[in-house]
């Protein structure tokens, strides 16, 4: 006997290791070697049954539980075996209500119910009795037609249903799309104030707060002809992240000068690589060529949008003399 029980243990654990190791068809003949010794042993069984699953042995599956495909979805129930091992107690328990005399009966009462039988196939029930096998035959040909034409008509429905909601989907679609188109008038205009420091980075200990108290956006401008400006660009993100700039605060980057392709130095690739590095867009574009207008205007419609998107801006009333608009709740751009 402790022979015996040692050849089971032994063959058990040594099946577990090896499914430890991942060594899955190892692993299932020393199962199957241990259930050669105690075929009644539940917990090698589902062991077993556990590793075929995962294995997707399906036909050694329903051999041990004798359960259709479809009661199980594998993808859900496999991977835990005491999860697996309950859901099985619950089929199980479900065949119980299933094996008694009355069940059929039940289910039947259970359709009825469900589906009651109406006065007109109450009367279609009746006149079948008394009707020869070709009237019969006729009758249930002329109910399945029925039947298929009901569904057809039902299909079509739901059909031109879906058609409906689609196309009142897409007109929705357009009209957010489109918007209303309201008119512009100049209550609805709002303004923005370019600030541009001309020059005035000569003096830009003394200068320096005046032009970043209370910004609402940076337009980094760049000479393709001249390098020097282009690698000055890291020194002025940094003194604005130094001066509190937020970063959220819209940015931008621009390459002035880009119908100067003979002396340009600056190529696009490699702007765009700076570019990407601190998150910003870019443009290129010149003040005096006239193909460049689109691109100039492209630059401050960017502009706008982004501190449209950053924060809501108020128009502050300013002295009729004033031709100043200033823009935001605290102060100039």
């Amino acid at each position: 006997m402790t022979t015996y029980i040692r050849g089971v243990t032994s063959w058990h654990i040594y099946g577990l290791l090896l499914r430890s190791d991942k060594k899955y068809v190892e692993a299932i003949k020393c199962y199957r070697n241990a259930l050669k010794l105690d075929k009644d042993n539940l917990q090698i069984l589902r062991d077993l049954s556990l590793l075929q699953i995962q294995m997707r042995d399906l036909e050694g599956y329903r051999q041990f539980f004798e359960i259709t495909d479809d009661q199980f979805d594998f993808h859900a129930y496999c991977m835990r075996k005491t999860t697996l091992h309950a859901y099985v107690e619950l089929l199980k328990l479900e065949d119980v209500p299933r094996r008694h005399s009355f069940y059929c009966a039940i289910e039947i009462y259970l359709q009825l119910h469900d589906n009651p039988l109406t006065s007109q196939s109450k009367e279609q029930e009746a006149d079948s009795e008394n009707l020869s096998a070709k009237e019969l035959k006729k009758m249930l040909s002329k109910q399945r037609r029925a039947q298929k034409k009901a569904k057809l008509e039902e299909e079509h429905k739901r059909v031109e249903r879906e058609q409906q909601q689609n196309q009142k989907k897409k007109r929705d679609e357009e009209e957010e799309a489109s918007g209303p188109k309201e008119e512009l008038t100049p209550e609805r205009l709002e303004r923005i104030q370019i600030w541009d420091t001309a020059g005035q980075e000569r003096f830009r200990k003394s200068m320096v707060e005046h032009y970043y108290r209370n910004v609402h956006a940076i337009v980094f401008v760049y000479d393709i002809t001249k390098l020097s400006t282009f690698e000055s660009l890291p020194d002025w993100i940094e003194e604005c992240a130094r001066h509190s700039v937020s970063p959220s605060v819209p940015r931008i980057m621009v390459g002035n000068k880009c119908d100067l392709t003979d002396t340009c130095q600056i190529s696009t690739s490699c702007a765009q690589r700076l570019a990407d590095n601190y998150n910003l867009p870019l443009f290129e574009t010149s003040a005096k060529d006239p193909s460049e207008k689109e691109h100039v205007d492209a630059i401050f419609m960017t502009l706008a949008y982004k501190l449209k998107n950053h924060k809501p801006l108020r128009l502050k009333q300013l002295p009729r003399e004033s031709s100043m608009v200033h823009l935001s709740q605290e102060g100039p751009l």
